[in-house]
This record gives C-alpha cells, sequence and structure tokens, in this order.
C-alpha cells in the first residue's frame, strides 16, 4: 500500500494530526456512511422541474442534510406553472421564437429568493451549488445569466433537457418550450460560465422506439413520442422522459446513470416518502433523488476547492510555520470507501501559500499539460509518465458509456510491445481501438506499412466485478475471437484468438489511460476526432 505524503511528514516532524482544528472537525464527523467530512460550509439550492412542487423533494433535501449539507428548495407550487400561459398573448409564442423573460420571471425570482436565503445562512461566505431537476436545469442557465453568479461556484442538472430539438430535417416535432431553450443555446451555450463548475446528470431507464419499429412495446412507443419532440429522435435512450442526446452539456461534467427515472412522482424516493407509485404491487423506480442514486453523483455535489478552503486555512498555519522553505497547502478527499486522511502537497515558492486548488481544477489542468505534451513532435516521455501518475493517483467516477464513441487513437505507450498484440504480434505504426458498450463489443486495429495495410481484430469484453463498480480503476477482460487483414483492396480472414486483461486507470470524453496488469505498461488513448 502506497505511503501517504503526510504521514511522512507528520512522524519526521513528530506533529499529532488529531490536535489540529481541521482534524478535529472531520474526527466528529468520521464513521457517517452518507455525510461530508468537509470542514467548510456548503450549501445546496434546489430548484424544481416543470410541474413538480416543492414537496416532490423534500426527501432527497433531508438526505442532503443528513450528508452534512444546507439544503434549501425554490418554493414553487404545483398551480404555480400555469403562470407559463401568460407567454400565450406573446405573438412570439407562436412563432416558436419565444425568450424566457417576462414569461419565467416568476421562476427566477423564486430561485433568487431561494439563493438570497441560502447565502444569508451560510456564515463566512461559503459556496451554493443550484441542484436543478428536469426544466430547473434550463431555468437555472436562464437565472445565472440574468442574476450573475455570486457566491455560486456549480451548476449539478438531473435530468435535464439542455438542447432544443432540430429545426430541419424532422416531422412532427413541436418545440415545448417555444423557442425558450433555443435562445437559451445561442446566449449561454455549453459552459457558458467559466467561473462555475456544470455537471449534467443523465439517467438510461428506458429505450424509446419509432410508432412503426417492430418488435417493440407500446410503452416504448410512447415513450419514443416524448424523446422525438425533445432531441428529434425516438429510438433513443433516456430517463422515461428526457433522452441522453439532450440530457448534457458541452464542455459539463457528464454523468449517464443506469436504470434512473426522470420524476420523483411514482419513484422509490415517492414511495418512501409516503405515497404510492403507480403500480401498487411494485415498490416504485429508483430516480435521480433516490438515496442510493444520490451515492452516484453527490460527489459532482461537495468535490470542490471551496470546500476545502477552511481546512487548508487551519492546516495551512501549522504547516507554513514547519516548512519554512516550501509553501504546502492540505487536501481532504471525501471519496466513498476511502480514507479521509490528509494529503500533504508541496508547492514552489512562486506560489502563495493558500493558493486555491481543488481537485478538480488541478486535474484539468495535468490533462491540458498532458495532451499539449502529446502533441507535441518528440514528447518528454519523463514529463508525460509524471502527468500521468498525478492524473491517476486519485480515484475518478466510471461511466461504461463513455468506453464508447471511437474509435480511439493510441497517442502514447511507455511499453512498446503492448500494442503489437492487437496486430498479432505485428509492429503497428497506428494503433486504435474501439469499445461498444451496446453488446460490450470491442475493436481493435493496427496499421502496417505506414497505412498500406490494416489489421483488424473484433471479439467481445467483459468488466470484472469490484468493490464499488461507479469509481475506477475498472479492470476489463477482453476476448478476441477473429480477425482480418486489409490491404490493397483485398480482406484476408486472420486466425486471431486470445484474451487479456487491462486496467483502465483514466476516463472521460476525450481521453482514457490503460494499465497493462502483467507488464505493467501504461498507454494513453485520445478520441480519433480530437486525436493530433
Amino acid at each position: 500500500m502506497r505511503t501517504r505524503h503526510w504521514d511522512i511528514w507528520a512522524r519526521s516532524h513528530k506533529v499529532d494530526l488529531l490536535a489540529s482544528p481541521a482534524a478535529s472537525c472531520c474526527r466528529r464527523r468520521a464513521g457517517v456512511h452518507r455525510q461530508s467530512i468537509l470542514c467548510a460550509q456548503r450549501g445546496v439550492v434546489i430548484l424544481p422541474g416543470l410541474g413538480n412542487n416543492t414537496k416532490d423533494y423534500e426527501v432527497v433535501a433531508a438526505d442532503l442534510r443528513n450528508r452534512g449539507l444546507k439544503v434549501g428548495i425554490a418554493q414553487v407550487a404545483r398551480i404555480d406553472w400555469l403562470r407559463n400561459a401568460a407567454g400565450l398573448v406573446d405573438i412570439n409564442y407562436w412563432r416558436g421564437t419565444l425568450q424566457p423573460r417576462p414569461t419565467v420571471d416568476w421562476y427566477l425570482n423564486k430561485v433568487h429568493a431561494a439563493v438570497q436565503g441560502m447565502r444569508e445562512q451560510l456564515e463566512g461566505g461559503g459556496s451554493v451549488t443550484l441542484l436543478a431537476h428536469s426544466a430547473g436545469g434550463w431555468l437555472a442557465r436562464v437565472y445565472l445569466l440574468g442574476y450573475g453568479t455570486e457566491n455560486i461556484d456549480r451548476l449539478v442538472t438531473l435530468g435535464s433537457p439542455h438542447q432544443p430539438p432540430p429545426k430541419e430535417g424532422v416531422t412532427f416535432t413541436v418545440d415545448q418550450t417555444r423557442g425558450i431553450l433555443t435562445y437559451v443555446a445561442s446566449n449561454c451555450p455549453g459552459r457558458f460560465h467559466d467561473e462555475l463548475e456544470y455537471v449534467t446528470v443523465a439517467g438510461k431507464f428506458v429505450e424509446g422506439a419509432g410508432l412503426r419499429q417492430k418488435g417493440a412495446s407500446i410503452a416504448q412507443k410512447l415513450v419514443g413520442v416524448g424523446y422525438l419532440q425533445v432531441c428529434g429522435e425516438a429510438s433513443v435512450w433516456g430517463d422515461g422522459v428526457v433522452p441522453l442526446p439532450a440530457a448534457h452539456l458541452e464542455g459539463a461534467r457528464q454523468i449517464t446513470l443506469e436504470g434512473v427515472y426522470h420524476s420523483p412522482l411514482g419513484s422509490i424516493a415517492a414511495v418512501e416518502g409516503g405515497k404510492e407509485g403507480p403500480d401498487k404491487s411494485s415498490p416504485g423506480r429508483p430516480w435521480y433523488g433516490s438515496p442510493d442514486v444520490v451515492d452516484r453523483w453527490i460527489d459532482a455535489v461537495v468535490a470542490d476547492a471551496s470546500e476545502l478552503q477552511d481546512a487548508k486555512m487551519e492546516l495551512g498555519q501549522l504547516v507554513g510555520s514547519v516548512v519554512p522553505d516550501e509553501n504546502a497547502f492540505v487536501e481532504l478527499t471525501d471519496t466513498p470507501r476511502r480514507s479521509n486522511l490528509p494529503r500533504l502537497h508541496t508547492l514552489g515558492r512562486e506560489h502563495s501559500l493558500m493558493r486555491p486548488c481543488s481537485a478538480a481544477s488541478r486535474l484539468k489542468r495535468q490533462r491540458a499539460e498532458l495532451l499539449e505534451s502529446l502533441a507535441e513532435p518528440s514528447p518528454d516521455s519523463s514529463r508525460v509518465d509524471e502527468l500521468i501518475e498525478d492524473m491517476i493517483s486519485e480515484a475518478q467516477p466510471f461511466q461504461e458509456e463513455l468506453l464508447g464513441g471511437g474509435p480511439w487513437q493510441v497517442v502514447y505507450t511507455s511499453g512498446p510491445l503492448l500494442w503489437q498484440r492487437i496486430t498479432g504480434g505485428k509492429r503497428s505504426t497506428k494503433a486504435s481501438q474501439e469499445f461498444i458498450p451496446e453488446g460490450r463489443q470491442v475493436i481493435n486495429r493496427g496499421s502496417l506499412l505506414g497505412s498500406l495495410a490494416e489489421v483488424t481484430a473484433q471479439g467481445t469484453y467483459q468488466l470484472a466485478d469490484q468493490e464499488d463498480p461507479y469509481r475506477l480503476p475498472a479492470r476489463i477482460e477482453a476476448s478476441v475471437a477473429g480477425g482480418n487483414l486489409s490491404a490493397f483492396g483485398l480482406n484476408i480472414p486472420l486466425p486471431i484468438k486470445g484474451s487479456g486483461l487491462v486496467d483502465l486507470l483514466y476516463l472521460d470524453q476525450d481521453i482514457r489511460i490503460f494499465r497493462s496488469p502483467d507488464q505493467g505498461s501504461i498507454a494513453v488513448q485520445q478520441r480519433s476526432a480530437a486525436a493530433p
């Protein structure tokens, strides 16, 4: 087991970690499964979705409070949504060019009142997360555009339709927002506010189907009609209301959750709150606010620099007095099933002692530097290896869906023989790999003789059982069943068979890092669309 830097430093300087104020704060909360141990204050303001009211979110609000967060809910009644009918008198409603204001000002005012109330609760200037469900997601973007981001450092959306439906090439599609989503996408696209962290959470509960699609159930076809109105496609996956293609924002941290339904009405959370689902014989369906589902996205709410700042300030005085030649800060981790001991990081003298540096922002810089290094004609392998080790040192969320969307080009390896396997032992000048989560297929490709020939190996993969299936590292077992050689217009079958293991250490939208368990070799793959 790797020795922690803090342990070495504390023993060498005879420091009693448990005597520090920050450690005392964390010690008081130790052992609570669903409670944040972070010492700084964080407020969460929940924004209800279309047709929902404040009471629908009381169960999830109580869950978040049990985790050590201050929580408020925008005070919305179901009847309030009828106020949107004011847009009917605007000619732009009928043209499909309606703007959000003044039609939704009533909702923005309620959000602002909730945010102001949370600011008053946060003594000492804590940060606020907007936690928006369904239509509350794009309404939150409108709020941030009009009211600003003071004290707000994060927007987390749950099953929110962020993209307007296509205007051309699709029949029987009507923009249900009558142009508002188009306005939002044009005026605050993607991760619009650089100072904010954006997280989009989407459920993968049911696959829709076209009305004429054979073999599909009536329920799938009905869901498909709804998906069609939102994204222009019926045969896609979604949470039963919002399809996946519309639920994510470019530049945001994107989390897709298997088996998660859209609404609290008729869900497990509703049943636990004393309500019956539509099927009284069923315990309901897990939705975004069900406790077990919250476990899968809670890190997106709490893991950032602002919550660590108080702990850094308290420990900084101690560290700065004992290590006069180097500046330092301490980071407290709050990852499920992991130790909550702090780790000491040292910085050069040009850095200030209390420079705010969250795990997320540090990882973002390391990732950017890695991509920049790999784009160079002759990358500095020692620096590349150092960046990779830093990036994989902290456990990251795992979403199998991100494995797809390839092929992915191999842009760096620390072991020259690692990728010869996919070409049957032949030396390849260019290799790529494609995982297809649907059916768990794997396709390996390698170019020979420049680009004159290509070897393809096809097979399947499985994920090994692990303690936490939603966190990296993840072990993948691939089995190759056959392949072929393509050259000069000919396709020659090859008897390529075999299996092997690889550990996935890092994964995001455009980059992934693997390690060979037997050789220890590292390989970096980049999505082909983004590869240099």
